[in-house]
Order: structure tokens, then sequence, then C-alpha cells
């Protein structure tokens, strides 16, 4: 099937690095317009199921600016196309509303699981037919879930690292960039952009191990443990730290160079550039079973 059309979207940029009488700071302006250049067409590519843009789909689709004005930074941004052959993808809307509902959508989908992260959650994500669930553990059996088009999984990923680049800008200069329309927007704030930083945590949901202690620090209580039988970890060598309130000397005495049982906490690090994936680093011993 073949669309024509576009989608305008008001670009608002705040912050003392966008000055009306002074003028724009361009290393904010060009960072904030080059990223979402690259969402667009990212999207587009994905839509199109091609791999990279060419002199023709350079024709078929671009992205202006226009109607520059006052205000820190406003302008309009239009997604065109000229003619392309959608896919069948689970989504409908004019061909600018369909690429604009698509980085939204991916857009919300990091967002999610990069503040439930944040948050020390545990999430899982299930594509069901045209949905990808994201199941979200609060602790304590209560789960959230929310709903978004399979394709979230996939164009999430890819376009992850421009959220996150884009997130860069807004510092003690630059306090909004905000993408929108009369019924949806896009928004990295002072309250969000920390959201799409890299980050190390401690899980709230807990874990029973067995462990070896191969290495410890005397001075601090902090060691390697070696941890083997746990669907939960692999079978391999981790930092570890101890709960403050356990007796050290007696608690840990037990566990070096033996198999013992502990309930802990997991270390994780977890990078929203790249949101379906984390790292275990290390665990948070709170006491042996």
């Amino acid at each position: 099937m073949e669309y024509n059309g576009e989608k305008r979207i008001e670009l608002h940029i705040s912050g003392d690095a966008m000055d009306d009488e002074k003028g724009y700071e361009l290393k904010y302006l060009i960072r904030a317009l080059q990223n979402f250049e690259k969402i667009s067409e990212k999207t587009y590519l994905f839509l199109t199921s091609q791999n990279k843009m060419t002199t023709s789909n350079n024709e078929d689709f671009k992205v202006y600016i226009t109607d520059i004005r006052a205000g820190s930074f406003k302008a309009d941004i239009i997604l065109f196309t000229q003619t392309y052959i959608l896919p069948l993808v689970p989504v409908v809307g004019e061909h600018g509303d369909l690429v604009w509902e698509c980085v939204l959508n991916s857009f919300n989908f990091v967002k999610t699981i990069a503040k439930a992260k944040k948050e020390g959650k545990s999430v899982d994500i299930s594509n069901i037919g045209d949905k990808a669930i994201v199941i979200i553990n609060n602790g304590n059996d209560v789960t959230i879930n929310q709903e978004f088009p399979s394709y979230v999984t996939e164009l999430g990923q890819e376009l992850a690292p421009h959220f996150g680049d884009m997130a860069k800008s807004v510092d003690q200069k630059v306090n909004s960039i905000n993408f929108g329309t009369e019924e949806d927007d896009l928004t990295l704030n002072l309250e969000n952009a920390d959201l799409f930083k890299q980050r190390t945590y401690l899980t709230d949901e807990v874990f029973e191990v067995t462990g070896e202690i191969t290495v410890l620090n005397s001075h601090n209580y902090t060691g390697k443990i070696k941890i083997s039988d746990s669907e939960s970890f692999n079978n391999a060598e981790y930092k570890f730290e101890v709960a403050k309130d356990l007796h050290y000397p007696e608690f840990l005495k037990s566990g070096v160079l033996h198999k013992v049982k502990y309930i802990c906490k997991k270390r994780v690090i977890f990078d929203p550039t790249s949101p379906l994936s984390e790292k275990v680093i290390g665990v948070k011993i709170l006491e042996k079973v």
C-alpha cells in the first residue's frame, strides 16, 4: 500500500544556552537535530525493511526544519515522505504519523525499562502476538504490566543510543528538549534525562545462592565469591560486599573455601542504550541460610 504525506512536529529547546538575543549555542542545537534526524531515518528504514539510506530513499523520506521563532528555541520539524511501500506492521496511521508513532512508542518503551531499572526493579519482556508486554516486578510478588507494539523490542534497541546521546545535552544550560504535537510528545528534561545514563544498582529482589568465598579483604569485608547451583546466576566468581548489620568475622569464617548458602541481592550494571541487556557484577550478602 502506498502513502503520501507529512507530519509537523514542534521542537522546543529551553535553557540558558537558547537565548533569543545572544543566539543559540550550536553544539546543543546540532546534537538535538542530528539525533532526531537519525531517529527518524532509522524508523523509516525499519518500516521499509531497508538497511541504509540510499539516493532513492533520500528523495522518498526527508526531515525539514522550518518556521524558526523566538521563545528559547522553537521551530517546526517536518517528516515528509513522498512515496514508499510499507510492510505489514501492527501500526496504523498516515505515513508521517506512522514514523512519529513508532518513535514515540520506542522512546516510551526504553524510558519505561530504564525507570524500572533505576528503581532496582526486575523487568521481563514477552512478545505475545502483536504486543510486547513489559512486566515490572515491584517486589513482594506485585507486578505491573505495560503493553507496547511488538516492534519496539527491535526498533527500541536501534533508537536507544540516539535517545541517550540526546539526553546528554540536558544539563545546567539546557533544561528541556521537547518534540511534540497536540496529541503526544517526546521530552527529555532535568527529571528524566538521567534515566538514559549507564548506572550500577542493587536489585530489590533477593536470591538464595550457594557460594564459596575465594577472596576475603579483612579490612572492609569485601571480596570474591564463587557462586554455583543457582538458577539466577551463572556459575562464576563475583565481587561481594556484606550488609553492615552482620557480625563479620563469625559470619564470613564458615564460607571461606567452603560452600555455604546465602541470601543476597544482585549488583547490576545497566546501560539504557542497550535496554534489553544487563550484567551482574556483584552481590550484597544479607544473611547466611
